[in-house]
């Protein structure tokens, strides 16, 4: 008789099913910044900046459009490079004879809307067509053009050198310009087919396993499994991924479980991932 380890042998794998699909929501990112001399005067200027940028943004066709909460300007949302530069930038000492920092950045208020448009069903083109629009619309106007900075005739290295490195200690420029991201979701259905193929291509490996050791697959012990990851192998995307899903930061755009963040309208790739562990039993007798 087979012993008790025997009969509980179990095989782990993994499957996988990739699903292509052209993004399903185009998200707006729009920070707003209204200052005045009292904080009064800075929200009451913020609460007519913001509704007005709401009925435009309804006026392109928008969906939906929400308004987030109002905040100082100085607690606006970085990513750790521009972060450090501004704690940099603020620890450093003032020069003597410098001007002191303005004040209007504590008093000033950010507001950053969320406007969200349905492509699903638009084609590639009528979402560049779109797009286009929509970064003319929401272009600042074109700053009067300056001469050019002459560069000085550096004589001594080390004075470069330390001149390039205050650059990077600089506060970092205000970025007030709109930001669009694309986010593709599945469909229940195409959920529940890739999840199928995920667990077929599990079972598949599961058998190549069990015909190397001399099993057979008898039953599925236990299968766990998630969605949006990405091809092994291929931690480019993952960094992208995760990039364009922090410029989400500030807006009131809640994702979903499995879908993709891109800054770029073309179609990406859901792979859906289920970890399966099946029973493994001797092979049946020959008759």
């Amino acid at each position: 008789m087979a012993s008790e380890s025997e009969e509980q042998a179990r095989c782990s794998v993994a499957g996988t099913a990739v699903v292509r699909r052209r993004p399903s929501v185009l998200v707006m990112k729009l920070p707003l910044k209204a200052a005045g001399a009292t904080l009064d005067l800075g929200l009451a200027r913020s609460r007519t900046q913001r509704e007005a940028a709401a009925g435009w943004l309804r006026g392109l066709g928008a969906d939906h459009v929400e308004i987030g909460e109002p905040h100082f300007a100085d607690q606006a949302e970085m990513d750790q490079a521009t972060r450090i530069r501004a704690v940099t930038a603020a620890a450093r000492p003032r020069r003597p004879g410098a001007d002191a920092p303005a004040a209007d950045a504590a008093r000033g208020v950010r507001v950053v809307l969320t406007a969200t448009w349905d492509i699903s069903r638009l084609s590639a083109d009528e979402v560049l067509l779109l797009l286009d629009r929509l970064r003319f619309e929401s272009a600042p106007p074109a700053p009067p053009a300056e001469p050019a900075e002459e560069q000085p005739a550096w004589t001594d290295p080390a004075e470069a050198v330390m001149r390039v490195m205050q650059q990077f200690t600089e506060p970092p420029a205000e970025n007030l310009a709109p930001q669009f991201l694309f986010v593709t979701r599945l469909a229940a259905d195409e959920v529940e087919r890739a999840t199928a193929d995920a667990l077929a291509a599990a079972r598949r490996s599961a058998d190549l396993v069990a015909r190397a050791a001399g099993r057979r697959v008898v039953g599925l012990s236990s299968v766990s499994g998630h969605r949006a990851a990405v091809p092994a192998g291929r931690h480019d995307q993952m960094v992208e991924r995760n990039r364009c899903a922090a410029l989400l930061a500030g807006t009131t755009f809640v994702l979903r479980e499995g879908d993709v963040v891109a800054d770029d309208p073309r179609a990406v790739d859901v792979v859906v991932t289920l970890n399966a562990t099946f029973t493994l039993g001797h092979p049946a007798p020959a008759e």
